[in-house]
């Protein structure tokens, strides 16, 4: 119940205070005094209206405009100045935002357009039609959740009724689409076949793959060992060469001298000239060309020996040459038989020295 009225600085209010009694209160008075300017107060507490500051009393000179009611021993204050534009009720203060009213303010406060009445509006339900009358106590007496939920529940069920019907012909429609596709477990079925075949496969396909790397990797290792056996087939002819080529030493001081008898013999040459044109002039003739026959005959042994010491020269190089190859044939052997664990000839198992050991058993 509304106790007590309270304002300050609004409109021609500079400090109104007025005490209500229970039940139905009448404010009355000449023109001008401020009547209307109660009501406008009281709307401007409840919804913040009219904004701005032509409200306020020219004679504030700065001082708040505040509107007080107290409802049921609780006070509620709408107060702004310069500096506060804000809503109290009882010690809890609410900010103003824009037009808006707290909601804390507007729930304590409960009121309504049926709660508040002008001075020029129409008489309340006097001058009102029936239905209005009615809408208006049903308002009052709370009727109105009943018409709200009455018509909420008719709306509910109406809509619901054609919800229904729609979704019994749309699952009668689905029962017959479900129908045309009756055969998809049978195809379900074949589907886990097919994927069990596929995963056979799968797994068949992984088999054959590996047995194909293998299969590479074997002839990958055929290769090399035919390789190898090439290289072994050629150090069997190289070996021989290798111990002559231990003797060459031997031969080359062989060579040096015979190199010495050749100078020896180109010397003997140009004696021979020389006593040719001499035994063209002494008797002995025939002693000398018995002596040149005799020369004759050395000098071709050792023109013989002098092409056997060229022939030895070269195969020396030769030797040299392929000695070279060997050295390189083994690092490929080396190279070859790095990965190889057991050895291709014996099938032992290769330690140490790779080249002596395929040496010795070949």
């Amino acid at each position: 119940m509304l106790e007590k009225i309270k304002i300050k600085n609004f409109q021609s209010h500079v400090n109104t205070e007025m005490i209500l009694d229970p039940g139905i209160n009448a404010i009355t008075g000449s023109s001008d005094v401020g009547k209307s300017s109660i009501f406008r107060a009281i709307n401007w507490l409840w919804l913040n209206r009219p904004i701005g500051s032509a409200f306020i009393n020219n004679s504030a000179n700065g001082n708040p405009t505040e509107v007080s009611l107290k409802l049921d021993g609780t006070a509620i204050t709408r107060t702004k100045s310069k500096s506060k534009n804000e809503y109290h009720l009882d010690k809890k203060a609410f900010k103003v935002v824009g037009s808006n009213v707290p909601e804390e303010i507007t729930t304590f406060l409960n009121l309504n357009d049926i709660s508040v009445q002008g001075q020029h509006d129409a008489y309340f339900l006097l001058q009102s039609s029936p239905g209005e009358v009615a809408k208006r106590l049903n308002k009052v007496a709370g009727f109105e959740i009943i018409d709200a939920i009455t018509k909420s529940v008719k709306s509910t069920i109406t809509k619901n009724t054609t919800d229904s019907n729609y979704k019994q012909e749309h699952s009668k429609e689905l029962e017959n689409e479900i129908e045309k596709y009756a055969h998809l477990d049978d195809v379900e079925k074949q589907l886990h076949s097919v994927r069990a075949d596929i995963s056979k496969y799968s797994d068949t396909e992984k088999t054959y793959t590996s047995i194909v790397s293998i299969l590479n990797d074997i002839d990958d290792v055929s290769v090399a060992l035919e390789t190898l056996d090439d290289w072994l087939g050629i150090e069997f002819f190289v070996n021989p060469i290798l111990v002559d080529a231990t003797t060459m030493s031997d031969k080359s001081e062989k060579a040096l001298r015979l190199k010495q008898i050749i100078t020896a013999i180109e010397a003997s040459e140009k004696r021979i000239e020389e006593l040719e044109v001499k035994a063209l002039h002494e008797k002995n003739v025939e002693q000398i060309l018995t002596d040149v026959e005799k020369f004759n005959t050395q000098y071709r042994a050792l023109k013989s020996l002098v092409l056997v010491l060229k022939n030895i020269k070269e195969y020396h190089n030769k030797v040299e040459t392929l000695a070279s190859k060997i050295v390189d044939l083994e690092n490929e052997m080396n190279v070859l038989l790095k990965d190889q664990k057991l050895c291709p000839l014996c099938g032992v198992e290769l330690t140490g020295d790779r080249i002596k050991h395929i040496q010795h058993w070949g």
